[in-house]
């Protein structure tokens, strides 16, 4: 039974891998062959091995031993629904059938929280063991805990809305958990849709019944369980509450969210490092770009995230993506949180520097000193008072450039992380069907040993001068033998208006107002009303904010009371640099 489950494992993630990886063609004798893949990954899946064709099986020499697979079976599934109706008509009705029909199990049993109806065998190859040494109702005890704490973790404190019901699906309302012997660790099957456009549906989860070690999982045993129960509860969530349109372009958000969620609720168990050293090795790709297992390595930017800007972002971005583009979605979060996706980008650029030995204690990641050392995508050796390299940046990327200087008694190491934040490119490419080049940006980094006319210091005796088409777009910082170093924008903006406008105090801590920087850092702020009457005057500390200077305001009057509903100027003051505008304040 081993061997059978062993190969269905292989197939799956082969033939996921294949689909993957061969764009649909739009010629006939293109898209049968990707779409075989497909269906035949599906099968294999659900354990249908038995219906797939002879030629669509893996050969042998297909894999290695050793070879750790992936979680493939949510963009599997992703794939399988979105392209339903190119598929034969035979292979719709065998598709149609393991869509709709759920798992019947022999048992059931509530978990403590009464939120998870957990159906298993107690006979036959799905027995729940994942401990041998426990019998099979210890080992569905184990399946309740690891539900009941994603749960607790991902919905009671991270605030993220819980699975809908099902409406009676699976014997009654509770949120359903099969138990089975699958060639995965599990996977979050969808249902029926709960509104017109299908942007949110119903859905039950299966999870592997043993992850056992000789199956070469990651994370085996009662460990794998662990992270699978975290990791699907949360694509339940998604698909549930937030957006199940499941487009390829977005599945680096899901995976990454959902993977997130492992590290975050059982802490203790570090399956996402199997997927880190792709990002380590390649840093310089969008996290757009990735593709098949590729897209868990996003887990390492929602993490993040988490910890830099608080355990709110990540919810507040699926909230965005409820009705905008995944880039968009965090764009707009963060700027909730005073920073911008560019911002952040070229934040994270730091702190996946300071990983394996270059770790710096209780900064950064609290376990980077167990990942992988970054491998910048540029190396140069600087030969005489200069050094020039020309970059081919991608859109929302970072770009890592090393340069060594010998100082006369040692070499000196800067690092120069350059990001682009060109979401709108970004955007165009992922929707890029045309077989079009896609959207770069070019750019010029020179690097001196000497205070070139217009450069900008790093450390010492080192200075750079970025030279673009388009600067606006690019954040840069520096890394001075292995600290960080000076850097900073190359130009920032001014902005032009009142943010968020309208303001609202049951929504909206601050509003972000317009304002000229100087080299106090502060300015002074009036609020008036419409009809004139003041009703707020004092000095601010002027901040950054979504890649532009700011009075940051409560909407407050000078007495600390809140303001009626209404429209109000405002007047910033920046040593006789004035700003003008209005904001409405709904007090409800």
């Amino acid at each position: 039974m081993r061997d059978n489950k062993r190969t269905a494992l292989i197939a799956a993630c082969l033939l996921l891998f294949t689909c993957c990886i061969q764009p649909l063609m739009a010629q006939e004798n293109s898209v049968k062959p990707n779409l075989d893949s497909l269906y035949n990954a599906y099968l294999g899946l659900r354990g249908m091995q038995n219906l797939i064709p002879p030629a669509g099986r893996p050969g042998q020499t297909m894999t290695q031993k050793g070879e750790v697979p992936g979680k493939c079976g949510f963009s599997l599934m992703a794939a399988v629904r979105n392209n339903l109706n190119s598929f034969s008509s035979g292979q719709k009705i065998v598709l149609k059938k393991l869509l709709e029909d759920r798992p019947v199990l022999q048992r059931s049993i509530v978990s403590p929280s009464g939120f998870f109806r957990i159906h298993f065998n107690t006979t036959g190859d799905s027995i729940p063991a994942y401990d041998s040494s426990l019998s099979v109702m210890q080992n569905i005890s184990r399946v309740a805990f690891a539900m009941d704490s994603a749960y607790n973790y991902e919905v009671n404190y991270l605030g993220f809305l819980p699975p809908p019901s099902d409406n009676g699906a699976g014997g009654d309302n509770l949120y359903d958990v099969y138990i089975m012997d699958i060639p995965d660790y599990g996977y979050t099957q969808t249902g029926e849709a709960l509104d017109s456009r299908g942007m949110t549906v119903t859905s039950y989860m299966v999870i592997d019944n043993d992850f056992n070690r000789s199956e070469h999982y990651y994370s085996s045993g009662v460990k794998g369980l662990y992270v699978t129960a975290a990791h699907e509860l949360n694509h339940a969530i998604q698909l549930g509450n937030y957006n199940a349109l499941m487009q390829d372009k977005d599945i680096y958000f899901y995976e990454g969210t959902s993977s997130a969620m492992e590290e975050l609720v059982f802490d203790d168990v570090e399956d996402y490092y199997q997927y880190l050293r792709t990002y380590f090795n390649q840093p310089d790709k969008p996290f757009y770009l990735y593709t098949g297992n590729q897209t868990y390595t996003t887990v390492l930017w929602m993490l993040f995230q988490h910890y830099d800007f608080g355990k709110d972002i990540i919810r507040e971005e699926w909230e965005n993506f409820n009705h905008e583009a995944s880039l968009k979605a965090m764009n707009t979060a963060l700027a909730s949180h005073r920073s911008s996706l560019k911002q952040a980008l070229n934040t994270f650029g730091s702190w996946t520097f300071f990983t394996g030995y270059r770790a710096k204690p209780d900064k950064y990641f609290k376990e980077s000193a167990n990942y992988p050392v970054l491998k910048p995508n540029y190396s140069l050796t600087l030969t005489g008072s200069e050094q020039m390299v020309d970059l081919f940046t991608d859109p929302v990327s970072n770009n890592f450039v090393r340069f060594l200087a010998d100082n006369g008694q040692t070499i000196d190491t800067t690092v120069i992380i350059l990001t682009n934040g060109d979401i709108q490119s970004a955007l165009t490419n992922q929707d890029n069907t045309s077989g079009a080049p896609d959207i770069t940006e070019n750019a010029r980094l020179t690097f001196y040993n000497y205070a070139a006319p217009g450069a900008n210091k790093v450390a010492n005796n080192y200075y750079f001068n970025l030279s673009a088409e388009n600067p606006d777009i690019f954040l840069e910082s520096d890394i001075f033998n292995n600290n960080p170093a000076g850097g900073g924008t190359f130009s920032v903006a001014e902005l032009d208006f009142a943010f968020p406008n309208p303001f609202n105090y049951s929504k909206n801590q601050y509003v972000y107002l317009p304002v000229t920087p100087n080299k106090l850092n502060s300015a002074s702020l009036i609020i008036f009303t419409s009809s004139m009457d003041l009703v707020f005057s004092g000095n601010k500390n002027i901040i950054p904010m979504y890649d532009s200077y700011t009075l940051q305001w409560d909407g407050k009057d000078s007495k600390e009371r809140r303001l009626p509903s209404g429209v109000y100027f405002f007047v910033t003051d920046s040593e006789g640099n004035l700003k003008k505008g209005k904001i409405v304040i709904q007090n409800e």
